[in-house]
């Protein structure tokens, strides 16, 4: 089965329903079986990945990290550039610390990768609140220009947010975001499926990009095997309840004949705003579990997939769908904090 395929935003770059991403990925896996996993991935018709450079080593490549261990397998796979759609992080600056230009930080993965193009830049989280928008436009405006990015991105933004960011590049004569990656899944939909999101789609086009739909891996419950997971802060105070309906999660999975990474891919698929969905699978394994969705999605219809998921939408007390940071506007994004556990 290949996978099917969707548009994005305003540019309508066409990606594929199922994404897989960089961030603890292919730096925690041995390098054969990142390449079986990219091979995997790409004869399944992924076409779609979102890499970035974690950690200080913009100006002097880590071989270890996830990007430079992506870049050599797809060497070694050899894909066709035409047929693949890269997302690049932008890292911006936060609260008392700098961050390079979006010129430099692109330039260093293009180069990483062996390309001259990315086809989505992706502004990182905005840690703070603003309302002038200008430096990122004046930065982003040569990079579309000169189709060295083909498109850009947002990620955890409010829908305000990018509403008002959206004005500001018209002003400047440039597109604006064509999706903004949220966090978004079986137990987290809150904002992606909440009228801000949803208005603005109507109004602009921006789509949603899924991520973190395993919600760091909580919802398979303990690993087995020792190793730790990389986990994002508990926004919105849904962990403990992940935890405690690990159990249910799997039966409800099985009572579609699905897996629990295919019902929490297939979830914000049902959405008719979502891009695709992003994951970080190291292994064919992992892989494996996510593709169920197509099948279950192919076996059951939306509404069967609803009701049975509706009792694992763990945001909807907690979660103000015009928040950006998955829980009220007036959080402290200093509290979201990555923890390996």
């Amino acid at each position: 089965m290949t996978i099917p395929t969707r548009t994005t935003g305003p540019t309508g770059i066409t990606v594929s329903e199922l994404a897989l991403g960089s961030w603890n990925t292919w730096d925690r896996a041995a390098y054969d079986t990142v390449v079986q996993t990219l091979r995997a991935a790409m004869d399944a018709g992924v076409t779609t990945f979102d890499v970035g450079i974690y950690g200080p080593h913009l100006d002097e490549p880590d071989p270890d990290a996830t990007e430079m261990v992506f870049a050599r397998a797809m060497a070694q796979l050899k894909p066709r550039r035409e047929d693949i759609r890269l997302a690049v992080k932008a890292w911006l600056p936060q609260p008392g610390i700098d961050a390079p230009t979006f010129a430099r930080q692109l330039d260093a993965m293009l180069e990483r990768q062996h390309t001259d193009y990315a086809d989505v830049l992706v502004l990182g989280d905005l840690m703070a609140p603003r309302e002038d928008y200008s430096a990122f436009v004046e930065q982003l405006a040569p990079l579309l220009l000169s189709g060295r990015a083909r498109a850009w991105a947002v990620n955890n933004w409010s829908a305000a947010e990018v509403a008002e960011i959206t004005r500001q590049a018209g002003a400047a004569g440039i597109a604006g975001p064509d999706y903004a990656q949220l966090k978004y899944g079986l137990t987290r939909r809150s904002i992606a499926e909440g009228a801000p999101y949803r208005e603005l789609h109507e109004a602009i086009g921006v789509r949603v990009q899924a991520s973190d739909v395993f919600e760091g891996g909580l919802i398979f419950g303990p690993r087995t095997d020792g190793t730790a997971r990389m986990i994002g802060g508990d926004i919105g105070g849904t962990q403990a309840r992940i935890t405690a309906g690990v159990a249910q999660i799997r039966e409800a999975a099985a009572s579609l004949q699905t897996t629990v990474a295919g019902l929490a891919v297939a979830v914000p698929l049902l959405n008719p705003i979502t891009a695709n969905v992003l994951v970080g699978a190291r292994t064919p394994a992992q892989l494996r579990d996510a593709l169920a969705a197509f099948t279950l999605l192919q076996e059951h219809t939306a509404e069967e997939i609803r009701a049975v998921a509706d009792a694992f939408w763990f945001d909807r007390d907690t979660v103000a769908a015009d928040a950006s940071w998955g829980t009220r506007p007036d959080d402290d994004p200093a509290t979201y904090v990555v923890q390996a556990r």
